[in-house]
């Protein structure tokens, strides 16, 4: 999270945690409308989505499911975009909390 603890430098503590905040309630809604995408078989329009979404999660310390998202908005088979994009929930919740749980202590700290 060194990244992450860099922002936080830049912004202040109180700039950081309004930043942290919109970023976590953005990223469980993302996480919804990925889903949805996927159980819409909606290939085509997980490559919009994953550019926004990679491009936050990598900016946020999130480096693993960035890196698949963007696999994902790179993928050109359909098929396997949608694979990749199952990826995405199974590792991304994973590395969510993580950071989430890094938020906190770091709060108390």
């Amino acid at each position: 999270m060194a990244g992450v603890s860099a922002l936080r430098q830049a912004v202040g503590p109180e700039g950081f945690r309004r930043l942290a905040t919109r970023f976590t309630e953005n990223t469980t809604r993302r996480f919804g409308e990925w889903a949805d995408l996927i159980a819409a078989g909606d290939a085509a329009g997980l490559v919009t989505t994953a550019h926004a979404f990679a491009g936050v999660l990598g900016q946020f310390g999130l480096a693993g499911t960035a890196a698949l998202a963007r696999q994902v908005e790179h993928e050109p088979d359909s098929a396997e975009r949608l694979r990749l994009a199952r990826q995405v929930l199974v590792e991304g919740p994973r590395e969510f909390a993580a950071f989430r749980d890094w938020l906190e202590a770091s709060a108390d700290a």
